[in-house]
């Protein structure tokens, strides 16, 4: 992919936004709390959870969960999607390690394991608006809602902070609403749904345990699996290393 194109893009937004930086200490550290914090994705995840116990008939309970599991699903494939674009497109470094940007710096946490990770597309992008996508289909004043708490609590954090170029935001939210979407069309959702919900009335117990954990990963962006992931690969890299 040709990021000069894009570049030009870029810094119509990136440099305006940038000159802000640095006229508040208040107002750049309530950015990188906003953008490091995991109570955002956690209070994300409640109105998915508030949203499965919603009082209804029983076609209107089940066709609630099926969008939400269905949703979930989605923000999964998001991530995977996400993940494949960046590691088979042209590394992208982030705005705040380029040089040629002379981008300044907010106060914000340490961020220099970013350095290894290309910046296009956003992860956070990806998966939250496939979250906020899928909840169109069960409110669309929920959905609405979700939408404008993805650019103001996820993209704009993100782009102020230097962690992504706005096209690298752009076209996460583009691929998440993609994926949002093609989950929950009909034909797809019942198919993905129906084992999911059979399972929920055959072992509640189980279920449930289960969709705890997953909804947590949503909450911390997946960060303790793919640590665990990252401590397992580095310890068979060693192991295969003595050999």
């Amino acid at each position: 992919m040709n990021y000069q194109a894009l570049g030009r893009f870029d810094a119509y937004l990136i440099h305006p936004m940038n000159s802000l930086v640095g006229r508040s200490a208040l107002f750049d550290s309530g950015i990188a709390f906003l953008s490091d914090n995991p109570l955002f994705g956690a209070l994300f995840v409640t109105l998915l959870w508030g949203y499965w116990f919603k009082p209804g008939n029983v076609a209107q309970v089940r066709e609630t969960r099926e969008h939400l599991i269905t949703t979930l699903w989605a923000g999964i494939a998001s991530i995977v999607v996400a993940r494949a674009l960046a590691l088979e497109l042209p590394f992208r470094m982030r705005p705040r390690f380029e040089p040629a940007l002379h981008f300044r710096l907010p106060a914000s946490p340490d961020s220099s394991l970013l350095l290894g990770w290309s910046s296009f597309p956003s992860d956070h992008a990806v998966m939250y608006s496939a979250l906020a996508a899928g909840l169109c289909f069960i409110s669309w004043r929920l959905g609405l809602a979700a939408a404008l708490y993805v650019v103001c609590f996820v993209c704009f954090p993100r782009a102020y902070l230097g962690y992504h170029y706005p096209t690298d935001l752009l076209v996460g939210v583009v691929v998440g609403v993609l994926c949002g979407y093609a989950f929950n069309l009909q034909l797809v959702r019942r198919w993905i749904a129906a084992p999911v919900v059979a399972w929920e009335h055959s072992a509640p117990r189980r279920f449930y345990m289960a969709l705890f954990f997953l909804t947590l990963q949503f909450a911390t962006m997946f960060d303790i699996v793919r640590d665990f992931a990252l401590s397992l690969y580095h310890f068979a890299e060693r192991l295969l290393g003595h050999r």
